[in-house]
């Protein structure tokens, strides 16, 4: 069956010379997996720029029932990003694309979920926050996934493992009063200053929270590089 779809790039790995696997959230059908061939030819820059991560992209397909890979015919960027070369940017693209890659497990499309995401990649764009864009993000993802904290109380503190509010002498793992009132300021308000220690310990919290919560979910890679190129 040929198919046309809205898609977002989370990951390719090279499969041969002449071909790589590219996985996507897709509008119309959710998680997809689909081999590229041609990497090598005439038209190898074209694919790169439409291939790396949290790329905006309409492609077309063939899919065969039973099969986990499918076969993808041609891929072009639908969403040209004007800050795809600043560095920081591409950092935070490679880091929340492997969050995505890593969480989006479940194969049925969500048109809510793949706006939030199109929505997310674009802001990420045109943003001059971008310091503080992946903690957002983070967040906010927390509702798709289930797992959203509770940050409704004020002067309390929000426990990583039930993701509730608790009082300081009930805390073990939590962030601390202060980093619940910027978790929940970061949920509010559009833009706000955040030091360089507090945002690379809400950075390892969050990811904290997403292993206490999320079964198979591991410290993506590119956190080291968030944090060098934030420090």
């Amino acid at each position: 069956m040929k198919i046309t779809t809205e898609a977002i790039v989370l990951h390719l790995s090279k499969y041969s010379d002449k071909a790589a696997i590219v996985h996507t959230y897709t509008r119309k059908y959710g998680r997809m997996t689909y081999m590229l061939y041609g990497i090598s030819g005439k038209k190898r820059s074209q694919l790169v720029s439409a291939t790396e991560p949290l790329s905006l992209v309409e492609i077309e397909a063939t899919h065969s029932i039973g099969r986990e890979i499918q076969t993808l015919n041609a891929i072009s960027l639908s969403y040209i990003r004007n800050s795809a070369n600043e560095f920081k940017k591409k950092a935070v693209s490679m880091f929340i694309s492997e969050i995505l890659y890593r969480t989006l497990s479940h194969p049925e499309p969500d048109e809510i979920l793949f706006d939030f995401l199109s929505n997310a990649v674009r802001s990420l764009d045109s943003t001059d926050d971008s310091e503080n864009f992946h903690l957002r993000f983070m967040l906010q993802y927390t509702y798709f996934l289930g797992i959203m904290p509770s940050l409704d109380e004020q002067g309390k503190m929000l426990d990583i493992a039930t993701g509730l509010m608790v009082c300081e002498h009930e805390a073990e793992d939590c962030f601390n009063v202060k980093e619940t009132e910027t978790l929940s300021r970061l949920m509010n308000e559009e833009k706000i200053e955040i030091g360089r220690r507090e945002r690379q310990s809400l950075l390892d919290k969050l990811c904290m929270y997403y292993e206490c919560h999320l079964t198979d979910f591991f410290t993506p890679k590119s956190l080291d590089v968030l944090k060098e190129v934030f420090d």
